[in-house]
């Protein structure tokens, strides 16, 4: 839950192309077409945005959480929702935090991650 903090190191020490580059992850996640494509492309773009912290700890940090989860997932009999139903949600939010970095907003873009993670963990506990 360390990533809204991490908003105020990127929008300082990225640059302009940097920031731009969050847009090929985005296409990424557009494009997949499974469950496992789609929590590869999340986690591609969620460390990418850690990487523009240019902060080594931070990424190792967020790489074991990447290591656990998919640790987690194989242990699971599936997804409980099929992808249809998060998507388009998934993908308009994490659009909308690449677009407050790329304006270099760090509070907007650290209060959208932090929605982003609300949403998705009460999604995750059934509430």
């Amino acid at each position: 839950m360390f990533e809204p903090a991490l908003a105020a190191l990127v929008v300082e020490r990225a640059s302009d192309d940097d920031l731009s580059a969050l847009e090929d992850k985005l296409h990424v996640l557009r494009a997949a077409k499974s469950w496992s494509e789609f929590k590869e492309a999340k986690y591609a773009l969620h460390f990418a945005i850690v990487a523009l912290s240019h902060n080594s700890f931070l990424e190792f940090v967020f790489s074991e959480i990447i290591a656990a989860r998919r640790a987690v997932a194989w242990r699971r009999p599936g997804p409980a929702v099929p992808l249809s139903m998060v998507h388009d949600v998934a993908i308009a939010e994490n659009a909308a935090i690449v677009a407050a970095l790329r304006q270099r907003d760090d509070k907007l873009a650290a209060e959208l991650i932090r929605a982003n993670l609300l949403r998705v963990f009460l999604s995750l506990s059934g509430t």
